[in-house]
């Protein structure tokens, strides 16, 4: 296996929480994927990236209204690092 998300992230791209780290690991101007722990909820990891990273919108980032990734996977979908892990899309 490769390198870890927090291996490959420089700090810009991780947001620490109480429960483990945001990776902020594929960022657009109006859209983001991001690895967050399994405990949050799509809103609690929003809010933590609005206050990481924010997006410079009145609406400020939320989980997308989009059901699925672009790959074709549920928003969200389970971490292939980690079972501890979702994967969110988000845009803003």
């Amino acid at each position: 296996m490769g390198t870890s998300l927090k291996d490959r992230l420089t700090p810009e791209y991780i947001a620490p929480t109480d429960y483990g780290d945001v990776f902020l690991y594929r960022v657009g101007g109006l859209s983001m994927s991001v690895c967050a722990p399994a405990v949050l909820e799509g809103e609690e990891v929003a809010a933590v990236v609005n206050g990481h990273l924010p997006c410079g919108t009145e609406r400020g980032w939320q989980i997308s209204k989009d059901k699925f990734f672009a790959s074709g996977e549920p928003n969200p979908c389970p971490c292939e690092e980690s079972d501890d892990l979702l994967h969110w899309y988000i845009d803003c």
